[in-house]
């Protein structure tokens, strides 16, 4: 059978609230693979930003069509017409996604929103018979992510995350000379994304919402309240509600790149972050300054965001031995460095043993519809799975830090411990917090420090304080706003 017609999944999910899963067949004419001449038609979903590029670079691909767009916003979808206008290709458009699953025209769909769609928004493209490409980080919250998964396997889509540096073939060469051993045993993995940002802006009461846009729409599961930042778009990045923090939106990247370095597909034993948001005094709530700890107990891993300058009076941030996005992975005879377009290996001394140049993983999305055309989940360089791991340890690092405490330095040193790398990349954040004025003391701006949260093998976490454990339960329990609710997946 082919996809669920458009009334058929409309029927199906607004009368549950989209909170049941849709009955019946789920295989499409896509379950057998697709003919050589044959184009995969694709539609691209958030347009805005990373939706526009996602609309550009699929339409260079000559074994498929960009037939559809969609939007909430109708300036953000005008103004994409108007660009594929002048290049004489011209779409569908849609501001309700509900819509666009529906047209049984569309094979793939990409979807660029904001975080807090991304996993629901997969989900309702499985259960209307279609293969997906979703942006990172693959989910907003510990839910989520276990029934995107579920509808990948249950519906036969093949699920791309957008963690583009796994098709990175400089990246992927460095990590198969890791895996022969040139180096030695690894011993840990530090992930740095280091880039400086501005102040959103402080606003005395709610913005008006543009008039071209359907909020409600833009704002689905989550809960609809008056906009509360000078900027609507991108902004949304650094508050809780739809963003995850620079961690979920740059961070992530460094994240799958190490658990991938590593070989890791399980949770770690425990998680703690530690950080602030220093030197703005603004709408923002998520750190700008921010460094996870994930307890791996074989190959501990550290993954650090910062947003501030190098030092007070410039405006380039720190590095880490001379590159500012990259991961370290040390070993017993050197280290490897790299990630986004190339990677290298150097002894102890930090000589230079192999380079290994990369692409940035720019046959990320040719990967994509390889594995569409040959119907073969095995063929996708960053499948669904991996994402999902990705995105809920980023969520569960900002759990930690969410129900911390201000600490002084030493309460932080102290709860670090021995791990690993960590008071060497502590030090290395409070020396950048001190170049730029930030007074750390207790009467100052001091640190916040996350709990340690213990995880069960599903990644669920808890913590060792009764308090700390019931406001964890309080932030962690995803709410979806009806009708925007969680599909049930058997």
């Amino acid at each position: 059978m082919k996809p669920l017609p458009r009334r058929t999944f409309l029927k199906s999910t607004l009368a549950a609230g989209i909170g049941t899963s849709v009955l019946g067949s789920t295989t499409s004419t896509w379950a057998r693979p697709k003919g050589a001449n044959e184009a995969i038609n694709v539609a691209v979903v958030g347009c805005r930003g990373k939706g526009s590029s996602h609309i550009r670079d699929f339409m260079e691909l000559s074994d498929c069509r960009v037939m559809a767009i969609c939007d909430p916003d109708q300036a953000i979808l005008d103004r994409e017409v108007a660009k594929l206008k002048e290049q004489e290709h011209h779409v569908k458009t849609y501001l309700d996604a509900r819509k666009l699953m529906e047209d049984d025209e569309v094979d793939a769909v990409v979807i660029a929103t904001p975080n807090h769609w991304h996993s629901l928004m997969a989900i309702w493209a499985c259960q209307a018979g279609k293969d997906v490409y979703v942006e990172k980080p693959v989910t907003h919250n510990v839910v989520e992510g276990a029934v995107l998964l579920k509808a990948a396997d249950r519906y036969g889509r093949i699920v791309q995350a957008g963690t583009q540096n796994r098709s990175d073939d400089g990246f992927r060469a460095g990590l198969n000379s890791l895996a022969d051993g040139k180096l030695g045993k690894i011993l840990w993995a530090h992930g740095v994304w280091y880039r400086t940002r501005d102040s959103i802006g402080k606003i005395n009461g709610p913005r008006a919402v543009p008039a071209t846009l359907d909020y409600d729409l833009w704002t689905g599961p989550a809960a609809l309240t008056p906009l509360n930042r000078v900027q609507l778009h991108y902004d949304w990045h650094w508050q809780w509600k739809c963003g995850d923090g620079e961690l979920g939106n740059s961070g992530v990247h460094q994240m799958d790149d190490c658990i991938y370095a590593l070989g890791i597909d399980t949770y770690p034993r425990r998680v703690m972050s530690l950080g602030g948001r220093y030197a703005w005094n603004d709408d923002g709530e998520t750190p700008n300054m921010h460094l996870a700890l994930l307890d791996y107990d074989e190959v501990p891993v550290m993954i650090e965001v910062r947003n501030l300058p190098m030092k007070a009076g410039v405006d380039y941030p720190a590095n880490l031995l001379g590159r500012r996005m990259t991961n370290v992975i040390q070993c017993e005879h050197g280290y490897f460095m790299g990630g986004r377009g190339r990677g290298s290996l150097f002894d102890l001394d930090g000589n230079r043993l192999e380079d290994y140049p990369g692409d940035g993983g720019r046959t990320h999305q040719q990967n994509f519809l390889d594995a569409i055309r040959k119907r073969d989940r095995s063929l996708l360089k960053a499948d669904v799975k991996g994402g999902v791991l990705s995105g809920d340890l980023c969520t569960l690092s900002n759990l930690s830090y969410r129900i911390g405490h201000a600490a002084s330095v030493a309460e932080v040193q102290e709860s670090i411990g021995d791990f690993a790398h960590g008071q060497e990349a502590l030090a290395s954040l409070i020396g950048n917090l001190e170049a730029n004025g930030i007074d750390l003391g207790m009467d100052g701006n001091p640190l916040t420090l996350g709990t340690w949260l213990d995880l069960d093998k599903h990644g669920k976490p808890s913590a060792d304080d009764r308090s700390q454990m019931a406001l964890l339960e309080s932030i962690a329990t995803p709410t979806f706003r009806k009708p925007y609710s969680l599909p049930k997946i058997s």
